[in-house]
């Protein structure tokens, strides 16, 4: 059949299943790549739908979010950020946010400079440190041990500079209490620690006899390497680590520590705990859902909320010295209740947890 139009002859021709196919896979293709941008987009239109924000300070403030990256947890906190400074606001705000290595941040000098710079991540917090400025600074989304590490390696001489900081972990108080509500009856206490967290080896154990724990703590060094044969007969192998420590308590804490909890170390410690029967305390939601039975943690959205309270205090009195490195002050929990269940433990409901954990009130 032939179709005329404009004096050009245009002939329906039949396609093979082989075209059909390929144009099939070429328009998926286009569409997945024109999805993710699309998604992209809308991120940063929101996250530049409040043009002009500040906080209720002397003048108009700015206030400047640097971004680890443009996704994830990191997008969550500039979200939760925008939020709760448009609820603190009086005036219209000045809010700036942006991908770290985006800015040039050796141009951060003299008036051109915000005045609270908040980095998000710790590839942020990094990438301005270096950039010796003495531009104040709040730094989330970050481990206490990175902004320790951070702090060691400032130059010296430099001006004075203001630094705060909201850690990613929680304060073992309110882990141990945690640990306490959902285990009331255990008495022994395994952990593993690393390279990153072996400083905490003694509050843990002061806080864990407080609570009427037995501490079982078993250090892995520098060299022992957990992707290795997990389960071998090694004495230093995290495989047999788990299995010493889940033999020896009633309970295993996992700790946040890049050395001992691999995604694979990570998975082999919760099956060894469950097959002896010993509920795992976890450090998130997701380690919750692979099978710990609880955890404490933070999420992005309250650690923006968070943020976004301690700018608006720094800017609305700098002479207060607002410049605390701290745990985080709103705080969620997740309790699998099928490992509850298998294991024949009675838990109470979350609301019920997060009230004998003396969770604060979330803002209006």
């Amino acid at each position: 059949m032939d179709i005329h139009g404009r004096g050009h002859a245009y002939r329906w021709q039949r396609r093979s299943s082989n075209d059909v196919g390929l144009h099939s896979m070429w328009f998926c293709f286009v569409a997945q790549v024109a999805m993710r941008y699309w998604r992209r987009v809308m991120c940063w239109l929101f996250l530049c739908s409040y043009p002009g924000l500040t906080f209720s300070a002397t003048g108009d403030a700015r206030v400047m979010l640097l971004l680890s990256e443009e996704g994830g947890a990191y997008r969550e906190v500039a979200e939760s950020f925008i939020v709760r400074a448009k609820q603190l606001a009086k005036k219209p705000p000045d809010i700036e946010v942006a991908r770290v290595d985006a800015m040039h941040l050796d141009h951060w000098r003299g008036a051109g400079a915000p005045q609270l710079v908040v980095t998000v991540g710790t590839r942020a917090a990094q990438m301005f440190l270096e950039a010796d400025t003495s531009v104040p600074t709040l730094r989330v989304l970050i481990t206490r041990n990175a902004h320790e590490s951070l702090q060691a390696n400032v130059k010296d001489p430099r001006p004075k500079i203001t630094i705060a900081a909201i850690f990613l972990e929680q304060p073992w108080d309110r882990q141990f209490d945690f640990l306490r509500i959902l285990l009331p009856k255990a008495q022994r206490m395994g952990v593993i620690l690393g390279p990153a967290s072996q400083d905490e080896a003694a509050p843990l154990t002061n806080r864990a006899t407080h609570q009427g724990l037995v501490p079982q703590l078993r250090i892995l060094a520098v060299q022992d390497n957990p992707s290795r044969s997990v389960g071998s007969s090694q004495d230093r192998d995290p495989g047999v680590m788990f299995k010493d420590i889940a033999e020896q308590s009633d309970v295993v804490l996992a700790v946040p520590d890049p050395a001992v909890l691999t995604p694979n170390s990570a998975k082999w410690l919760l099956y060894t705990a469950y097959q002896r029967g010993i509920p795992v305390i976890g450090f998130s939601k997701s380690y919750v859902s692979a099978g710990a039975l609880g955890a404490v943690f933070s999420t992005p959205e309250q650690i923006g909320r968070q943020a976004a309270e301690i700018a608006a205090r720094a800017l609305q009195e700098p002479s207060v010295d607002w410049a605390v490195a701290a745990y985080p002050k709103y705080f969620s929990v997740a309790i699998n209740r099928s490992v509850a269940r298998s294991l024949r433990f009675e838990i109470p409901d979350d609301a019920e947890v997060l009230r004998k954990l003396n969770a604060p009130e979330v803002p209006p």
